[in-house]
């Protein structure tokens, strides 16, 4: 793919370092509006990030320069490595804020509970809020009880707001979490800093285990009075943990008033009582929904409540259902029914064979699945679809089938057979998908094989970075039917970067991706994910995005594409490493994909909405800046022309 130059116009204000000499003695400044990679010693440290070189990293976070100093600690933030702790604790009291903030970050990337007292403690030193947020929310991802009962009991100013909402999310994300605490975010949901009521609005929706049932009048206040959709998104889905006659009809009243698609969708996702008529119709009205994303999670309400909506009105579904993926759906529901068999399984049988699109085929032979009557058909889709898609769809497929309640005695041999048959094919995506149903032993599938042997040969010719996630999922499976407990697979260092080509990119480097319903702009974050911009960089200029597929989409979630198969399980022969920073995945943020720490590769997502509980644990290396609106139209199957990389683009 051709690279697209223009004179650099406008800048992205990062926070970055300002070097004065390439000596260790230079002179201690930390500003703004430099560039990291005119500096060798930092590309050193970074380096040294990249190979994994902890030993020769932690002298640098001894540096006369705060500035190396900084970079150090950060780069251990990204190895989650407890080793350099006792170093990193000395830097808490750094004569630089911003190294407090790289050494709070990496503290707390560790999630060691022995590191969230010495935090708590710092931040009641410093009034400063970016280093408040900074030292309270590493303080939560540590979080034990004691040291939430600590956190709780001091009386904070209110530059600290943000800070303890953050801290109680992540307390809460690793299931540490208070009556103290709920009531304190109930606090912090009307404080005058908007990052602190996003926080708190987070931690009542994604902290498990929390008593929200006396708080329903409180939540759906606070989201009237909120003007903020990002806020009044997590509290909708906060109402999951309520039971209140009230909420189904209050949820049915955002579906047929909201005026943002993704509202809708959290209410249809926070449990509401699908015995209520008036809620199932409008759930129904949905179908022919503008927005896919809502028309999808409408279809997939259905099939999930299926047994509370009658044979007429899954009938009214599947007319209503415009678009033939949401449609599918809706039959994967009347399917399961055996009164509704008949009437269904023609049409579902000749959506399939006429699918426009692989994506449309897959999403049929799913929902022919629901069939038993349709076993051969869908066993015969694993292997001779034409489409990788299709046939990983197929063995989606006849895995959900072998749970139907009514899934035939004499077929199950047969399902353990077409289990082997699938994992000697070698193909990753059947390999995964097969090794985990081996892994549920209420299958068992381990009494149907006289021996396991297929299952190491095959393990064996699986080639490591490329097919690294079958790996792992097949040495699961052969840990749980033997009893072993063999190492997982793992990749190791096979990609450097090239720090010279890294060095050239831009602070300001933008990337267009055309896809067949508009452009969708990205601004780079190449200072804090340098590997994985110019991986990304590699790949579009050589075409390799060109032509590729959506081939996941998670309403009010991702939209996820680059994968070479197009099902989600395809990548290249290596592998790079993650780059975790303290950024935070807002709307349109842009991550890297991956099957666990350093696994990334090709595919990479955006966000639909915040979704701060991939902070710190996927690489973001961008954000959208233009065709959000793109973005939220995107659904599984839309294709990616091309990806072009600009610079000098206007920021937005």
């Amino acid at each position: 793919m051709k690279k697209l130059s223009a004179l650099l116009s406008g800048s992205l204000i990062l926070l970055t370092l300002s070097i004065s000499s390439c000596q260790d003695n230079a002179d201690p400044v930390i500003q703004q509006g430099s560039f990291k990679f005119n500096d060798e010693t930092l590309l050193h440290i970074l380096d040294l990030k990249d190979h994994r070189k902890t030993d020769s990293l932690l002298s640098y976070l001894q540096s006369d320069n705060p500035v190396y100093r900084r970079e150090a600690a950060y780069a251990f933030g990204s190895l989650q490595d407890s080793v350099a702790g006792p170093m990193l604790l000395n830097l808490l009291s750094d004569s630089e804020p911003e190294v407090k903030k790289a050494a709070a970050f990496a503290l707390g990337q560790t999630g060691l509970n022995a590191y969230s007292q010495p935090l708590i403690v710092q931040a009641g030193k410093e009034t400063e809020q970016a280093l408040l947020h900074a030292l309270l929310e590493a303080a939560g991802k540590c979080a034990d009880q004691a040291s939430l009962a600590a956190l709780l009991s001091k009386d904070w100013p209110e530059a600290a707001q943000k800070g303890l909402a953050w801290s109680l999310y992540r307390a809460g994300l690793v299931g540490v979490h208070s009556p103290q605490g709920t009531e304190t975010a109930f606090t912090l949901l009307s404080s005058p800093d908007k990052d602190a009521r996003l926080g708190a609005a987070h931690y009542l929706y994604r902290t498990r285990g929390i008593d929200l049932s006396a708080h329903f009048e409180n939540l759906t206040r606070h989201f009237v009075t909120s003007k903020e959709t990002f806020v009044k998104i997590p509290l909708v889905r906060a109402l999951g943990k309520v039971e209140q006659e009230a909420k189904t009809t209050w949820l049915k009243d955002l579906l047929n008033g909201a005026h943002d698609y993704r509202i809708k969708i959290e209410a249809l996702r926070a449990q509401p009582d699908a015995r209520d008529g008036a809620f199932r119709n409008a759930v129904i009205a949905l179908l022919s929904a503008d927005s896919p994303g809502l028309s999808q999670q409408a279809a997939l309400f259905i099939a999930a409540q299926a047994e509370q909506f009658s044979d007429n009105e899954l009938s009214k579904a599947a007319r209503l259902a415009q678009n033939g993926k949401v449609k599918a759906v809706i039959y994967e529901a009347g399917l399961r029914r055996a009164s509704l068999r008949e009437t269904f399984n023609p049409t579902a049988v000749e959506s399939y064979m006429s699918g426009a699109t692989a994506y449309e085929k897959a999403a049929w032979i799913k929902a022919l699945a629901n069939n038993p009557a349709n076993f051969n058909q869908v066993v015969e889709a694993v292997t001779t679809a034409e489409q990788t898609v299709v046939r990983s769809a197929a063995m989606e497929g006849m895995i959900a089938m072998r749970y139907l309640p009514d899934f035939p005695d004499k077929l199950r041999q047969g399902f353990a057979n077409n289990i082997r048959e699938a994992i000697l094919t070698k193909d990753i995506g059947l390999v995964a998908l097969a090794a985990g149903a081996l892994q549920d032993t209420s299958l068992q599938l381990k009494e149907a094989y006289t021996d396991l042997r297929w299952l190491q040969k095959t393990l064996g010719e699986l080639e490591i970075p490329r097919d690294v996630e079958a790996a792992i999922f097949l040495q699961q499976a052969i840990n749980t039917l033997t009893g072993s407990n063999d190492p997982i697979p793992s990749v190791g260092y096979n990609h450097p970067p090239d720090w010279n080509r890294i060095t050239d990119i831009p602070a300001t480097q933008h990337a267009i991706i055309h896809t067949d319903k508009g452009q969708i702009v990205v601004t780079l974050f190449v200072e804090e994910a340098p590997a994985s911009v110019a991986n990304f960089m590699d790949l579009a200029e050589e075409g390799y995005f060109d032509g590729k597929y959506f081939h996941r989409v998670v309403p009010d979630f991702v939209i996820q594409g680059g994968c070479p198969r197009g099902d989600g399980y395809g990548s290249k022969d290596y592998s790079i490493r993650s780059e975790f920073s303290a950024l935070s995945y807002g709307e349109g943020a842009l991550g890297m994909a991956s099957a666990g720490k350093d696994t990334e590769g090709v595919q990479w997502f955006i966000t639909h909405s915040p979704t701060p509980h991939l902070d710190g644990r996927y690489t973001l290396f961008g954000k959208v800046i233009q065709g959000m609106e793109i973005v939220h139209m995107m659904e599984v199957g839309d294709k990616i022309q091309s990806v072009v990389i600009e610079q000098g683009m206007e920021q937005h």
